[in-house]
């Protein structure tokens, strides 16, 4: 209960209806919603009630990649159609980019951003029955440190602000992990769980697009009946490391001494975890530059 009642946004809770039923179904003033799929090495910064960061991690032999696909329902076939409608890659990513929910402009005008629900979804019914609770995803300073730590945002490729959404676990893993210090010494900690990747959605009302700023040309994404939005956010490695562990790295962004741990499976070999997804540091925020 400590980790909830520290760490939760209250309109994560205010919202958390919104993953139990139909969204469409049950808000009927929502249009489109644009789902963000992260993978890779990258860090949630979730210390500003204002905003939730992600911190791109220039990792060696990693290749960042920012791409928005437009999903067209076809409710005649039953059937959807995805397009790719913008890709960026690499040095574009080298910078700070902005994400925010606006009303469809007017020309000459000063676009302000709408109010939109920001946080973390916490299930009403314990995370136990519901796979998409927030609390599967690992956070590295409250789970295995419990205080906040000190980033060195030097070392991040580029920022990511997100002005909204709520944030969900997604593609839970079948095995438990738990954590192992890396310096050989067995010290394991009392972590015990599956683990859940971060992924986000924002809905958009009909007057409403999703603006990403900082690229060259701003990206608008607009609300239309029928249409809906996926954008990923990868920072891979090539296919042939894809199942190293790369965990370790997160480490290369932490300004301070710390025990180093490394995930592994909760099995009597004491596998390890591989992989690189998202990691999340819920008390630390990155500045706005």
């Amino acid at each position: 209960m400590t980790r909830i009642t520290s760490q939760i946004f209250l309109l994560g809770i205010l919202f958390a209806s919104l993953f139990l039923v139909d969204t469409k179904s049950s808000a009927s003033s929502i249009v489109s919603t644009v789902t963000f799929e992260l993978d890779g090495m990258m860090g949630l910064f979730m210390g500003n009630p204002k905003r939730v960061s992600i911190g791109i991690v220039d990792a060696h032999n990693h290749k960042p990649e920012f791409t928005v696909y437009k999903v067209i329902e076809n409710q005649t076939e039953n059937s959807k159609e995805t397009r790719e409608i913008a890709h960026f890659t690499e040095k574009q990513l080298k910078k700070t980019l902005s994400v925010s929910v606006v009303a469809n402009g007017q020309p000459n005008r000063v676009e302000k951003s709408v109010n939109k629900p920001l946080g973390k979804y916490l299930s009403l019914v314990g995370k136990e029955d519901d796979i998409k609770d927030f609390g599967w995803v690992v956070d590295i300073e409250n789970d295995l440190y419990a205080r906040k730590l000190k980033i060195k945002e030097s070392l991040l490729f580029g920022k990511i602000h997100f002005n909204a959404g709520i944030f969900y676990a997604n593609k839970l893993t079948e095995e438990k992990y738990s954590f192992v210090a890396a310096d050989g010494s067995g010290r394991m900690l009392p972590f015990s769980q599956r683990l859940g990747r971060p992924a986000a959605k924002i809905d958009l009302e009909s007057n409403q697009q999703l603006l990403i700023s900082g690229f060259a040309r701003n990206l608008r994404l607009k609300a239309e009946p029928g249409v809906n939005y996926l954008v990923t956010i990868h920072n891979l490695p090539p296919e042939d490391q894809a199942n190293l562990n790369h965990f370790l790295m997160y480490y290369d962004i932490i300004d301070e001494e710390v025990t180093k741990y490394e995930p592994i499976v909760i099995k009597t070999s004491g596998t390890s975890g591989g992989s690189c997804p998202p990691r999340v540091f819920g008390l630390s925020s990155l500045s706005l530059n």
